[in-house]
């Protein structure tokens, strides 16, 4: 369940910066396990969060910005705001890497 979720996660994310720049790549998701040192990674090419999101969201249990957008943007899914917890569901560490696709400040948590 938490795999569908994160990647559910990146697509909702692919499609924010598709409508919000036409010119943006085709969307990429990609997943990465390295069972040896219990690694799981999922990399996307969507909009990126920037400071103020991850405060937003990410710290605030059952706060989605998806569902803030499910109007104007077809296709997305999230809207309760806890599908990034399920994470913590099997890990004991979770780190995140983001950078908002027309920035060039990126942030770690």
């Amino acid at each position: 369940m938490f795999l569908r979720e994160l990647i559910q996660n990146a697509q909702d994310s692919i499609r924010r910066r598709q409508a919000k720049d036409p010119t943006a790549p085709a969307g990429r998701i990609q997943i990465r396990a390295n069972p040896a040192d219990l690694v799981f990674e999922i990399q996307d090419n969507g909009d990126g969060m920037t400071d103020t999101d991850l405060n937003e969201f990410l710290s605030t249990i059952g706060k989605s910005g998806t569902r803030l957008q499910k109007m104007e943007i077809a296709g997305l899914v999230g809207q309760f705001g806890i599908g990034f917890l399920a994470s913590f569901l099997v890990g004991s560490r979770v780190e995140v890497v983001t950078r908002r696709y027309d920035s060039v400040q990126g942030w770690r948590l």
